[in-house]
């Protein structure tokens, strides 16, 4: 039975407006084998000729026929004469064009006026119906992250025209801060018709995005240890207020990570990270700091002369915006690196990269990152891009100080490292399968 659908469905895109299924049967032949037999009848295929909008006083038919891109002798596609009147996932659609215009009360009937040989006359009956506006917003579903959290995020405000793409621009925002479940997130607007307004509720539900990390392996005779700590949807604010801590204070959106990993004398590493995706909470500007510190030895211990080790420190502290050119999806990063090596060389005269300078050598650059990330989820995207372009480079330290660097002892041409980075990356995301 949903296979003659799905036959009806082809064929009427295919221009046969007339196809009918006229039986089916079910039987086993002689070997036992299951048969199915559909009979069909066709009809003629069809075309659209003439396309005439009635009702619309908002666009001209010339505004509305660049939309709907049908012109006469295309064939007769129901499917796709309803995807741009209505709901088009590819672009913009009549009912879309309105709808983001406040017309929520809109409608949209395709007529067949006419049927003459292969050729079909279309009237298209618009109701525009009077603007809406917003009356109220309310989120439902959220048990520890805080309404302004949410509300920061929203593109429907009270006093607004509706819009539907503010809408579903809302609902990808939501998904894409990861504290809520995205197939559970739900939009249910309820119009009021005699006032002229609609109110718009959202449904959410929380989902455990907090993570502790103990792990071991083994491997060149020797175990590693990791421990990890991932908070998400913490609330610095709240630090200090004893009947927050159930069992952290949470929900103002700010992420604290921790992690240490070590195998004994021959390498250990400690990190930790800081964001506020709201600095000040009131504009879309977001601050994150980073520190980590990592030793890799030769397996002596500290204070025995022939250990050799490499000593790395570093910190990074960046500033993001959200753009609202070419559109909201646009972020700039700003970051400011630093870090230290240090090629300890032991009492042998041996250091730990022999391939390196002995000694001290630092790092400090700037990173600019232009972003745009249109993806409908973080974790498991279907649909949207994630691209990214940055740029990292160093003071050019050579043309300091007056003299051939070429020249300089190789401990002072170390000192201060220098190169500049370029990268691109750009990633889409497509359903495969319904």
């Amino acid at each position: 039975q949903e296979d003659n659908v799905r036959i009806i469905a082809k064929y009427l895109s295919l221009g046969y407006r007339d196809i009918a299924i006229l039986k089916d049967s079910i039987y086993r032949d002689e070997k036992g084998f299951i048969k199915i037999k559909i009979d069909l009848a066709e009809g003629n295929k069809y075309y659209f000729r003439n396309i005439k909008f009635t009702g619309n006083s908002k666009y001209s038919s010339e505004e509305l026929n660049s939309i709907l891109r049908i012109k006469a002798g295309d064939v007769y596609d129901q499917s796709q004469l309803d995807q741009r009147l209505n709901m088009n996932q590819g672009g913009v659609d009549i009912s879309t064009l309105y709808m983001d215009d406040g017309y929520l009360f809109f409608s949209v009937q395709p007529v067949e006026v006419l049927v003459e040989n292969d050729s079909i006359d279309m009237e298209i009956r618009i109701h525009e119906g009077q603007q809406a506006r917003i009356n109220k917003v309310m989120v439902t579903g959220n048990s520890k992250t805080s309404d302004h959290v949410i509300m920061r995020e929203l593109r429907t405000r009270p006093g607004q025209l509706f819009s539907r793409s503010d809408i579903t621009r809302t609902m990808q925002a939501l998904s894409q801060i990861g504290y809520f479940n995205p197939e559970a997130l739900n939009v249910n607007p309820v119009p009021h018709p005699e006032s002229g307004t609609v109110d718009i509720e959202y449904t959410v539900e929380e989902r455990p995005n907090d993570q502790i990390e103990l792990s071991a392996g083994w491997g060149a005779n020797m175990v590693v240890g990791t421990l990890g700590l991932s908070l998400n949807n913490i609330s610095v604010k709240r630090f200090f207020d004893r009947k927050s801590w159930a069992p952290i204070p949470s929900g103002d959106g700010q992420r604290l990570s921790l992690r240490a990993q070590t195998n004994g004398t021959f390498f250990q590493s400690y990190s930790a990270s800081f964001s506020e995706p709201w600095l000040g909470g009131k504009k879309p500007i977001s601050f994150s700091t980073s520190l980590f510190h990592s030793i890799q030895a030769n397996g002596y211990a500290t204070g025995n002369p022939l250990r050799a080790a490499l000593t790395t420190t570093g910190v990074t502290i960046g500033i993001g915006k959200r753009l609202r050119f070419p559109d909201d999806f646009f972020t700039l990063q700003y970051q400011i690196n630093f870090q230290r090596y240090f090629n300890e060389v032991n009492e042998r005269g041996v250091s730990y990269l022999p391939s390196i300078p002995a000694g001290a050598a630092n790092s400090f650059s700037v990173r600019f990152i232009l972003s745009r990330n249109s993806t409908d989820q973080p974790i498991y995207p279907r649909t949207g891009s994630n691209i990214s372009i940055s740029a990292q480079f160093t003071p050019p330290f050579s043309y300091f100080g007056g003299e051939d660097y070429l020249n300089r002892p190789e401990s002072e041409r170390s000192r201060w490292l220098e190169f500049h980075k370029w990268k691109i990356d750009a990633t889409w995301f497509s359903k495969l399968v319904d």
